[in-house]
């Protein structure tokens, strides 16, 4: 199978959401309306593995290489496909549903439950996965909570030039330094719980 399909099958999962999978008929109607001539066989073998439920097993599978090869074993036993053609089929399909953008937001949803939870260590990284995303607010408020409980500081996100995350209200008042230009931080009160 081309690039150019795995592409594709990429991209109407990423605007049609995984559930496409789960209707071949849509999925097959999809593809033919955007996928070029002579494309026939590629599709022919993807929906061979949407036939298997191989994106199921793909997305249930705690140990993703030992599922893949079962598939591949599967899709020669059952279906009659070459090694090579069923290791692309379960390729393009393992690629269509692992994309970059469902691996972040898996990454990002773990991160917010287990922050929420309360651990500091995860209010934290989800701070600074808020800040690379330009999200000053959220990332200040896992920030702050991180730092309720001892993980970063004030005075480390001064450090580290983060200063548009601290929140207005928390920002020091103090004289400026004449040495170095930049107000001296003042000190959050301390953690009653430390």
């Amino acid at each position: 199978m081309t690039a150019e399909f795995q592409n594709l099958v990429m991209r109407i999962v990423k605007e049609s959401g995984i559930a496409i999978l789960d209707d071949p008929d849509r999925c097959k109607a999809a593809l033919q309306h955007y996928s070029p001539e002579g494309s026939k066989r590629e599709i022919r073998l993807l929906l061979i593995g949407l036939e298997a439920e191989c994106h199921k097993a793909l997305l249930n599978s705690t140990e993703p290489e030992e599922t893949k090869k079962h598939l591949v074993q599967e899709l020669q036993d059952e279906y009659g496909l070459t090694q090579t053609y069923a290791e692309q089929t379960v390729a393009i399909i393992n690629a269509a549903i692992h994309t970059p953008e469902r691996a972040e937001k898996a990454i990002t949803a773990e991160l917010e439950r287990a922050a929420k939870a309360g651990d500091p260590r995860a209010q934290y990284e989800l701070g600074r996965l808020y800040e690379s995303r330009g999200n000053y607010g959220e990332a200040t408020r896992w920030f702050t909570e991180a730092s309720k409980q001892g993980i970063g500081s004030f005075e480390q996100a001064l450090q580290e030039d983060l200063s548009p995350l601290i929140p207005q209200e928390a920002k020091p008042t103090a004289a400026r330094d004449p040495q170095d230009c930049r107000q001296k931080p003042q000190r959050p009160p301390r953690n009653p719980n430390r």
